[in-house]
């Protein structure tokens, strides 16, 4: 066994300001948020005891996806995310056809949906 198996990992994304990128996965996406009391980093808490550390740092650009989220019932957390005013992004891809803004991968196969954080970091939603 390696020296790092069973520990959990962690995605570090980064944040021009702490409170917006905190407010945004509060208020948007629903969850439990951690704000440092230097107000220089936040944990943004979900599901299985993963979190996300959200950290100060001046503007950058990943065109990747950074965190993923696995849901059940995509279509169901795509409406309520709607419901909250989030908007979706929509990519080329081979492979894919679109119902809306849910990316469909092969018949009985994945589903998608990736969206922007308040900082501009790409977020993926999918149902496996």
């Amino acid at each position: 066994m390696g020296l790092l198996s069973g520990v959990k990992a962690q995605p570090s994304l980064p944040a021009v300001d702490i409170k917006r990128a905190a407010a945004f996965y509060r208020e948007k996406l629903g969850l439990d948020v951690e704000i440092g009391e230097d107000e220089q980093y936040a944990l943004v808490l979900c599901g299985g005891g993963t979190d996300i550390f959200l950290y100060i740092r001046e503007a950058t650009k990943a065109d990747h996806t950074v965190v993923n989220f696995s849901v059940e019932d995509i279509d169901m957390v795509v409406d309520e995310l709607k419901a909250n005013g989030v908007t979706f992004e929509i990519y080329e891809m081979d492979g894919a056809t679109w119902d809306g803004s849910v990316a469909c991968f092969g018949e009985g196969g994945p589903k998608g949906v990736w969206l922007k954080d308040s900082e501009g970091n790409i977020v993926g939603i999918f149902q496996f």
